[in-house]
């Protein structure tokens, strides 16, 4: 597993934004801000992150009550979100604002299940967040209930693998047009949406004279495709499996 360093700078803003929301003036370990968060999550969470940097491995392994719902503000992250939400239990929601430098995020495992029979995440809502990707392996893998994913997803600059293994329930997700230049598989999804099909076939780049990538999508979806789109996929020099 790669290790992911957050400076004290970053933790110490997490820290403080947690005093400020509960009015405590207690000290906090690492190992204990993702359960003093969940203590003030119905007091206006919404804002508690706005000046962290980074959000690697925040709330790794926690368990939320079931069925809970989490939104951060994460105006300023600049670093890595990688492992964020990785093996958290109970989440069925997660809403994301912010990053308004437009920053691009390393994200490998970020809301990735705890295993597939521990799965209950079902919204990842980035629509009020700029979710510009660098390194996603596996970043959504595992979330046999994840259904919808709102906001417009960059893969300009993403690099990875496997971000969507195993999302079988996933029906609703939308991507940067032009954006995507790595192989992509969804091959674990038969439940897209026409508009989720359109919007993964117009996120194609153009790859006409670089190397060829694939697009990986379940059989179901394949037999769902127009000759139209199925023409702009291989036009672009991408290869259908």
């Amino acid at each position: 597993m790669a290790r992911v360093f957050v400076n004290d700078t970053t933790l110490t803003a997490i820290a403080d934004a947690i005093r400020e929301k509960n009015g405590s003036e207690d000290t906090y370990k690492p190992s204990q801000m993702a359960d003093a968060v969940r203590g003030i999550q119905s007091g206006g969470g919404v804002d508690l992150f706005q000046n962290a940097t980074s959000l690697a491995n925040v709330f790794k392994d926690s368990e939320f009550d079931e069925g809970a719902e989490i939104s951060l503000n994460l105006h300023n992250i600049n670093g890595s979100m990688s492992g964020a939400f990785y093996g958290a239990l109970g989440l069925k929601k997660i809403k994301l604002k912010g990053n308004v430098a437009k920053n691009v995020l390393g994200v490998s495992s970020a809301f990735r299940a705890k295993s597939v029979t521990e799965a209950t995440l079902e919204e990842v809502d980035m629509s009020e967040f700029n979710a510009i990707f660098d390194t996603l392996t596996a970043v959504f893998a595992d979330n046999t209930k994840l259904k919808i994913i709102k906001g417009e997803l960059d893969f300009t600059n993403a690099n990875g693998t496997i971000p969507f293994n195993k999302c079988s329930a996933l029906e609703e997700i939308r991507v940067k047009p032009e954006s995507i230049r790595i192989s992509l598989s969804l091959n674990s999804s038969p439940l897209l949406s026409d508009e989720s099909i359109h919007s993964i076939v117009d996120g194609l780049a153009d790859l006409t004279g670089q190397t060829a990538q694939t697009l990986t999508l379940h059989a179901t979806v394949k037999a769902k495709l127009t000759e139209a789109q199925i023409s702009q996929i291989t036009s672009k020099n991408w290869t259908l499996a």
